[in-house]
């Protein structure tokens, strides 16, 4: 049998708090992750998400809701360091925790990666693709999970979202990103009036539009090009998709194949959308 602990990356990716925030962004985007355990002193103080990153866009961080943090552009010139940007709030557990427990933490705080802890230091970092390759995909056998069986060969239907939030691809990365913000979603199906499904969107889609000049632009500067660039420039237009009748076992292979967090659920239409939350929260079902 394996442990958590033996699922997990065991030399975890870190960033000192008083790194430049764009040197942070280069580490993700290089080791394909969205969040990074910061330390300072040695001692985790927090923790930076690519949302953090967009974050530090003046036209995004200056309008309602949250952050007016920082207000300058992540650029390498810029002097905008990890520890004034990242959430001092770290969701940690154990290193002996139990696969149920870790993944409801998971789907509790909307998080992708779990720092395990032991004597107060980490020892590793377990995240959603250790959890759905184990409980979906059945890569290792883990104590407790034996029942995962019955989870592969459920439905889609049974844990999508069926009112997948939309967007035409007219609209711009701004708009995109507003509403990714009141309906707290990070994805967004791309629809044309006609109901024709040309793409999905993500929050990291839009940090990487911000961070990288686009045909459209005028400007490589964030801060003035950020109103103009168009959703059709930044979202995937290649859709990845999945039935609603489909294996549960089939989602996760698509997206742990594809490295995504999201598929549309596609029949005859659009039928809705299953996230990488939404395998958690099956895995937080099992009996």
């Amino acid at each position: 049998m394996t442990t958590v602990e033996e699922l997990c990356s065991n030399n975890p990716i870190m960033v000192d708090a008083a790194e430049p925030a764009y040197r942070a962004a280069a580490m993700m985007k290089l080791h394909r992750i969205h969040h990074l355990p910061v330390v300072a002193d040695g001692c985790v103080v927090g923790i930076l998400s690519a949302r953090d990153l967009i974050g530090v866009v003046p036209e995004i961080s200056n309008r309602k809701g949250k952050p007016a943090r920082p207000t300058k552009t992540l650029d390498a010139s810029q002097d905008i360091h990890v520890g004034e940007i990242c959430s001092s709030t770290l969701v940690s557990a154990p290193s002996n925790i139990g696969i149920h427990r870790a993944a409801w933490l998971m789907v509790r705080h909307n998080i992708r990666s779990l720092p395990l802890v032991r004597d107060d230091r980490i020892v590793g970092i377990l995240t959603d693709t250790d959890l759905l390759r184990v409980c979906l995909l059945g890569s290792q056998r883990i104590k407790g999970i034996e029942s995962s069986e019955k989870l592969h060969h459920r439905p889609v239907a049974d844990y999508m979202s069926s009112r997948p939030c939309k967007i035409e691809p007219t609209a711009s990365v701004l708009h995109a990103w507003m509403l990714m913000r009141e309906l707290e979603v990070q994805h967004l199906a791309v629809v044309r009036h006609d109901e024709c499904v040309v793409g999905i969107v993500s929050d990291n889609d839009i940090y990487y539009a911000l961070r990288e000049p686009q045909p459209n632009a005028d400007s490589i500067d964030a801060h003035s090009r950020v109103p103009a660039i168009s959703l059709s420039d930044v979202m995937t237009h290649k859709v990845i998709s999945v039935g609603k009748y489909a294996k549960l076992s089939l989602a996760a292979e698509k997206m742990l194949s594809k490295d995504i967090a999201a598929l549309l659920v596609i029949d005859y239409g659009l039928e809705g959308i299953i996230t990488r939350t939404d395998l958690l929260k099956a895995i937080v079902t099992m009996d």
